[in-house]
């Protein structure tokens, strides 16, 4: 029995990979929808004739025979699906505002729908693409519909937004990769340190310390998941002390780095081809860029 797949929406292709610091994409188009959500790092792309650069926690979209292309100036963590639609959600999809780029509120569900795909392929059932297929289309229909959902064009003041107004946050976002202690936070924004952690727990409910951890936790996560980097290299691509970066990720993750990359890595470094006529060494090919 041939297994069941969405009428309006076909997942063709996924993957989870990271891209390094130089690599590139030639300009180019194709007859289907792609997808293309930052979970760290920051991607310059070129839709049609105009540049974006989408940073981490942003989605963009790309609609059938659109111009692309794609190079990053720094390393990037991509989830990346390619998908085929019905004439009548396609007409919905080319609604969306321009430029079609979104930050994401909960990257965790595109996560899951990721290892979801991983079990679609390595334990075939009749339903089990389908499921993928209908949760891409209700992410997507969130997208576009429903303005208070997992991803919206309002920027949603969170810890790892690229869009806050919080001037405090955006710096410990930029410069999460340095050593960082309040004193040099509240200097640089010529502040007091007990004014610079008052008005940090007004707007985000939380100490600059406790926001820069969230910070770079979760840009360790992504090292972990996507790169065979070891410890000590992530730390100093998150301005740790190896040693420390151990306990703290225990002690908020609640597993060692080792045990979690063990527990996820494979399943999110695996490109994903769910159908079966989609040709992917049509793909386009990965290239260092001229700097």
């Amino acid at each position: 029995m041939e297994p069941l797949r969405d009428s309006q929406l076909t997942v063709l292709w996924m993957s989870g990979r990271t891209y390094q610091r130089g690599e590139a994409v030639a300009l180019h188009q194709h007859e289907f929808n792609q997808l293309q959500l930052v979970l760290s790092g920051e991607e310059h792309v070129q839709l049609a004739d105009r540049p974006y650069t989408v940073f981490g926690g942003q989605l963009y979209l790309v609609t059938p025979r659109t111009p692309h292309a794609f190079k990053f100036n720094h390393d990037a963590v991509i989830i990346d699906i390619k998908f085929t639609t019905s004439p009548d959600l396609q007409r919905l999809l080319n609604q969306v505002a321009q430029p079609p780029i979104f930050p994401v509120s909960d990257r965790e569900s595109f996560r899951r729908l990721l290892t979801q795909a991983l079990a679609a392929q390595r334990q075939p059932t009749p339903y089990g693409m389908l499921r993928v297929d209908v949760r891409l289309k209700d992410l997507l229909l969130t997208l576009v519909v429903d303005q208070n959902g997992l991803v919206t064009p309002i920027p949603e003041a969170t810890y790892m937004s690229p869009d806050t107004s919080f001037a405090p946050l955006r710096y410990l976002q930029q410069h999460y990769a340095t050593p960082l202690r309040l004193a040099d936070l509240a200097r640089h924004f010529h502040y007091s340190k007990n004014y610079m952690i008052e008005i940090c727990k007004r707007e985000t409910g939380v100490t600059p310390n406790t926001l820069l951890q969230l910070i770079r936790i979760r840009h360790v996560k992504n090292f972990l998941a996507y790169t065979e980097l070891s410890i000590n290299d992530i730390a100093i691509h998150v301005g740790l002390d190896a040693n420390y970066l151990t306990r703290l990720f225990k002690q908020q993750v609640g597993q060692s780095p080792l045990k979690y990359r063990q527990t996820i890595q494979a399943e999110r470094r695996q490109n994903i081809t769910l159908l079966r006529s989609f040709d992917h060494q049509q793909q386009p090919k990965i290239h260092q860029s001229k700097q």
